[in-house]
């Protein structure tokens, strides 16, 4: 069985209020211990807001990254979150806050 993350699609437009935004997937086919990076950028200004790094617990399983609103609420844009196993983009989403 070949490797994949399915994501979990239920929006991809969000408020300046939302208080948290989060992107659900399934990894399987990965080992144990798989290091998972999240990259979330604001690509209305080209900049990368924060990453985030978990590892596997299982060979199957759900799995998020999540980034909360700032205080003075989300800058109005695009942005996308970046999927990164082993130093490469497996995967992309991208979304807008208006």
């Amino acid at each position: 069985m070949g490797a994949f993350l399915n994501f979990k699609v239920k929006t991809s437009t969000f408020s300046i209020s939302t208080p948290e935004i989060f992107v659900t997937f399934d990894i399987d086919g990965y080992d144990i211990g798989t290091i998972v990076v999240g990259e979330w950028h604001y690509l209305t200004e080209e900049q990368l807001i924060d990453d985030v790094t978990l590892s596997t617990a299982y060979d199957s399983q759900v799995a998020y990254f999540s980034l909360t609103k700032p205080f003075a609420g989300w800058p109005v844009g695009e942005y996308r979150l970046d999927i990164l196993i082993d130093g490469e983009v497996i995967e992309s989403v991208e979304f807008e806050v208006e």
